[in-house]
């Protein structure tokens, strides 16, 4: 099997599961995945936080998808030229390129270069948007489509799950070693 196949070079095959709800209460994550415990890959629904939140011993993580913080910049973007959005932008393309380097390289590599050059990006990142939130208006369509809210509050910045550092709810928690 050729290694651009496998990128993450693991030893087993990916995983992912689709589960059917007629509806999107926010239980129904709990229910689905009473079982579960590790590092669970999300979108930002938040029957997925109350999932997390509900386990007292931290026994589910959550890793939230970069591409549906970004896709609402992206938008906003195209739609307005806004250089707030383009500045994010910019940033979450160097931890992309970063991603591409490193891709079917061993996960201890990964972890160690997601270490040395994409935590710092992720860090600057996280402090510029707590830096510029207060220019974005409350009435903007980037506010309407929470990216900067999502990006700050919902734990996007502490999430570079496919192409980072793995980082917790808080900045101060140390990344975890499970995911790579």
């Amino acid at each position: 099997m050729r290694s651009t196949i496998r990128p993450w070079c693991g030893p087993t095959h990916p995983a992912v599961a689709y589960i059917y709800a007629e509806d999107r209460k926010n239980m129904r994550p709990a229910a689905h995945l009473a079982q579960f415990t590790g590092v669970l890959q999300v979108d930002g629904y938040d029957g997925f936080k109350r999932l997390a939140g509900e386990r007292v011993d931290r026994s589910v993580r959550l890793a939230f998808c970069w591409v549906h913080m970004r896709r609402a910049f992206f938008q906003f973007h195209a739609s307005t030229k806004s250089p707030l959005a383009a500045e994010v932008l910019k940033r979450v393309a160097a931890l992309y390129a970063i991603e591409a380097e490193i891709r079917a390289q061993p996960a201890e590599e990964r972890r160690r270069v997601r270490q040395d050059r994409s935590r710092p990006i992720v860090e600057e990142l996280h402090d510029w948007l707590r830096t510029h939130i207060d220019r974005v208006s409350g009435a903007s369509d980037l506010q309407r489509q929470y990216a900067m809210p999502s990006a700050i509050g919902r734990g996007w910045l502490h999430s570079w799950t496919t192409a980072a550092s793995r980082w917790t709810r808080t900045r101060s928690s140390a990344p975890s070693d499970r995911i790579h």
